[in-house]
């Protein structure tokens, strides 16, 4: 520059001053972007905050057609799904006889009809937090079952884990999902919206008790049975279904009710419609025997035991009170599609 005589290189500050004030003037950018950008996700997380407080404002406000019947020990929310699901599935096989109290006996077990742990319900009927069983990553004597493909509902890590106030596994619900009636309006497809898990588990349960329908004895233990394939949880939701109401023909003996120690099951039977294993959801181990779980709602799935049912369809059964013994179940390996609930899957 200077051998070109252009008067440029000999006015204005030299060189090094130029190049040290444009690199405080970036510094002080640099630092001005950090601080815009720690202030953007700081308030992100408030209006995600805000959002999820919105959705919350209307927990568990009565359905306007619904009132909850005198004492009973659940969110009329929840009561509203279940009456919702047992309606629609009148509509769609009223040879089922599907009554909210069967899906009750199953809910309280599965997650103390949605009060899991504090659970709290948005105003569309989502859970939150949502309900999650332990992955089924094959310890505790579990088989080992990988996620489906486009699941993003059951938590995080490869394997499947029981989802919701139904306790259903993502296998189980893709399947179900293709014979599922229509949800009611502004209800998602998740297994952890009351409202689609009654409903999923109403149809669930119709399919597995067959043309005996839920009234019949005989129908009901088939479907419960279907459902988890243990002695002692069927016991303990055929209790429940009792103090809630639901009408048994013949009424269930004491045997049903509380099973003698060291009863086996009769042989699993899944309902013909969910037989075939979605893509992306076969078992990459075979489920082998677990030990029962503590029947208490405080733990999603555990299997079900609990005293006799109190007086009433409020208390159906007192999770404090003295439990019958249960026996260990081992699930078929050649079994395709595990149920909304195994023992051996917990």
């Amino acid at each position: 520059t200077l051998a070109t005589g252009d008067p440029r290189a000999t006015t204005g500050p030299p060189l090094a001053t130029r190049l040290a004030t444009l690199q405080a003037r970036l510094k002080r950018e640099g630092v001005s972007l950090a601080r815009a950008s720690g202030e953007l996700r700081v308030q992100t997380r408030a209006a995600d905050r805000a959002r999820a407080a919105a959705a919350l404002l209307a927990l568990g406000a009565p359905a306007p057609s619904r009132s909850l019947p005198p004492g009973l020990a659940m969110p009329t929310m929840v009561f509203d799904a279940y009456l919702t699901a047992a309606g629609e599935m009148g509509r769609v096989d009223p040879g089922c006889h599907l009554s909210w109290a069967d899906l009750a006996a199953i809910g309280k077990i599965e997650s103390d009809n949605a009060q899991y742990h504090g659970t709290r319900l948005a105003a569309d009927g989502t859970a939150f937090p949502a309900i999650l069983g332990p992955a089924l990553d094959g310890t505790g004597g579990n088989g080992a079952y990988l996620v489906p493909a486009n699941v993003s509902w059951d938590g995080s890590g490869p394997f499947e884990r029981a989802v919701g106030p139904m306790q259903f596994l993502p296998t189980t619900w893709q399947a179900l999902a293709r014979v599922l009636p229509p949800l009611p309006r502004g209800v998602p497809p998740n297994p952890n919206n009351v409202y689609a898990a009654a409903l999923g588990a109403g149809r669930y349960l119709c399919l597995a008790a067959g043309p005996r329908g839920m009234t019949s004895l005989q129908g009901i233990k088939a479907a419960y049975f279907s459902y988890n394939h243990s002695v002692s949880y069927v016991g303990h939701a055929l209790r429940n279904a009792l103090a809630y109401g639901a009408p048994i023909v013949p009424r269930p003996s004491s045997a049903d009710l509380y099973p003698p120690p060291g009863s086996s099951p009769p042989p699993l039977v899944r309902p013909p419609l969910l037989r075939k294993t979605p893509s992306g959801g076969s078992p990459v181990i075979a489920a082998g025997p677990s030990p029962p779980s503590a029947g208490s709602p405080s733990a999603p799935g555990s299997q079900g035991g609990g005293g006799p049912p109190l007086s009433g369809p409020a208390h159906p059964t007192d999770p404090s009170g003295p439990r019958p013994s249960s026996t260990t179940t081992t699930t078929p390996a050649g079994a395709l599609l595990p149920g909304p609930l195994a023992p051996t899957r917990k």
